[in-house]
């Protein structure tokens, strides 16, 4: 086992930042979406939503004490605004 000195140092900024990244990252694999944003066959989501997009937006709404801690602390709801954002950012990068 390594010493905690060697051990990763915790990063509260770049924590926040990689979990966005990792959640968005993590809608990809669960809501298939083409480049230009539409979705990929899936038609049980397709009804509900026009856009896998708005199904991240839906879900990250359903995390009412997450808003409430964001917008407490930061004034907005940060975490589904960094979730979409690395969300979209990951979409330019699809094949």
């Amino acid at each position: 086992m390594l010493p905690c000195r060697v051990c990763l140092s915790y990063r509260p900024r770049g924590s926040a930042a990689l979990r966005a990244e990792l959640d968005a990252a993590f809608f990809h694999i669960y809501l298939p979406a083409r480049r230009d944003g539409s979705w990929k066959p899936c038609a049980a989501l397709t009804a509900d939503f026009p856009t896998p997009r708005h199904a991240v937006d839906y879900i990250m709404d359903t995390f009412p004490i997450v808003r409430r801690k964001d917008e407490a602390a930061y004034g907005s709801y940060r975490t589904k605004e960094r979730i979409l954002a690395a969300y979209d950012a990951m979409l330019n990068h699809l094949p």
